[in-house]
Formats: C-alpha cells, sequence, structure tokens
C-alpha cells in the first residue's frame, strides 16, 4: 500500500478514537457529547473515503474492497447505522440523545421481576 495512503488512513482513525475518548469523557454533557459523536462517525467514513479515492495507489483494491469487503459491510447493521447516521448528520441534522436505564428487581434469581422500569441515566442513584 502507498504510504501515503496508509498514513493518511491512520490519521483518521486516530482521530477517530480521540474523538471516541471525549464522547465518552462528555457522557453527562448532552451537547458535548453529541458533537463528539457526530464527528466521530463523520470521520469513520472519511477513512473509506481516503481509501476509496486513493484505490489506484492500493494493490488489488478493487478485488480486496469492492468484491470481498462491501458487500460483507452492507449487510452489518451497525455498520449500516452509521452510514444512515453520517448521512443525517451531514445533510439534515444532529443525531438525537437517547440513552436509558433499563433496571429490575428480582427477588430471585428464577423468579421474574417484581420492579421493572426504564430510566434516564442522568439522573442521580438517589433519585433512582
Amino acid at each position: 500500500m502507498n504510504e501515503n495512503v496508509n498514513i493518511k488512513a491512520i490519521t483518521r482513525l486516530n482521530a477517530v478514537s480521540s474523538f471516541i475518548k471525549k464522547a465518552s469523557d462528555s457522557y453527562h454533557d448532552k451537547d458535548e457529547f453529541i458533537i463528539n459523536v457526530n464527528v466521530c462517525i463523520q470521520e469513520l467514513r472519511n477513512v473509506t473515503f481516503i481509501l476509496q479515492g486513493q484505490k489506484k495507489e492500493i494493490e488489488s483494491f478493487s478485488s480486496w474492497y469492492e468484491k470481498c469487503w462491501r458487500p460483507t459491510l452492507k449487510e452489518d447493521k451497525i455498520l449500516n447505522w452509521l452510514c444512515e447516521s453520517r448521512t443525517k448528520i451531514v445533510h439534515y441534522s444532529d443525531l438525537e440523545f437517547y440513552s436509558y436505564i433499563s433496571i429490575s428487581v428480582h427477588d430471585t434469581y428464577l423468579s421474574p421481576p417484581i420492579f421493572s422500569e426504564i430510566i434516564n441515566p442522568s439522573i442521580s442513584n438517589h433519585e433512582i
């Protein structure tokens, strides 16, 4: 593989890693979290754009990517969500902040829950 393509792709993957950490660190700051997730998703797609844009410099790219990887990637539910989310972020709006915690209380490990609730994760343990 051309060293220049490799460096560009690795630089973008390092950016993805950085934005994943920033998103994790800012989880309880809704606006900051969404910004970091949005940028992370865009950078993930940029890695594939770099590879596709430099395909003439990557030996056997068409047989490796187009014939083997592209069909596999299209079948992956998470990758499809990422692709759809990137389109939404770039062309329409930010992703919505939607997280929840599911809590169940059981009196024995064999019994069904005696209490089950879905709650907002930003509330305190005391409030729960």
